[in-house]
């Protein structure tokens, strides 16, 4: 009988901290603006203090049916794109109060350079040592590039010259209809969700095992490698 009267109370005390946390949850969900089903972009802006301009940020809803707001993924490629022709070319086009026009009509020059292709995996010149340096330790064929900076696999290579390396790369090169591009460091260029600015966006610092950080855009990714990390992520 005391038993039973100590299970009954554990279950009041249970019932009792499940309808005081879900109480509290409701109580947050009203004060959040993102769940009112009539929210505006520019509602969730003022009530945040977000202050970057309306162009660069998209609304979108969350598992729960919040709705919030984040950087378009357009213009994070756009402006990692620019860092990378910056860098490439060592411009001064970039500061944090770049415009939106000046990202958009930058960009489409710095694709035109970077982006001759559409499809495969792109080096640019000044990393293309820097890329087949590291990978050397576990390929046995001679890569190259071509004209338009895209990874080649040599016409005569025979598959018992490959390593199993070499098998899954060139399996993955074939078989992909992204462009990929692939650029070395610790930093990229990006946009904080807040102020609109833009910002070094250090991956590396923030993670020093990761072996590389992914911007992507419908059919373009760039990925930033750690010149630390590991070469397994392009076999994959």
């Amino acid at each position: 009988m005391n038993k039973r009267k100590v299970f009954l109370c554990i279950l009041v005390i249970l019932l009792i901290i499940l309808i005081i946390v879900l109480a509290i949850v409701t109580k947050n969900k009203k004060k959040d603006i993102g769940y009112n089903p009539n929210v505006k972009l520019e509602d969730i802006k003022e009530d945040k203090g977000i202050t970057g301009s309306d162009d660069i940020y998209e609304m979108v809803e969350e598992y729960d049916g919040r709705k919030v707001l984040r950087v378009k993924p357009e213009y994070l490629f756009k402006v990692a794109l620019l860092g990378l022709y910056q860098k490439e070319n060592n411009l001064g086009l970039i500061d944090s109060k770049i415009s939106i026009e000046d990202i958009d009509n930058n960009y489409k020059i710095a694709k035109t350079y970077i982006i001759k292709k559409e499809g495969g995996v792109i080096v640019l010149p000044n990393e293309q040592k820097n890329f087949l340096d590291f990978i050397s330790a576990n390929s046995k064929i001679k890569y190259q590039f071509d004209e338009k900076n895209c990874l080649q696999v040599p016409d005569d290579v025979k598959e018992e010259e490959m390593s199993d390396f070499d098998k899954k790369l060139i399996d993955n090169i074939k078989s992909t209809s992204n462009t990929i591009i692939l650029t070395y460091g610790t930093e990229y260029y990006s946009i904080d969700d807040v102020t609109g600015d833009i910002v070094k966006y250090p991956f590396v610092d923030l993670d020093p095992y990761i072996d590389y950080d992914a911007v992507r855009y419908e059919n373009y990714e760039i990925r930033f490698v750690n010149p630390q990390g590991d070469t397994s992520f392009l076999v994959n």
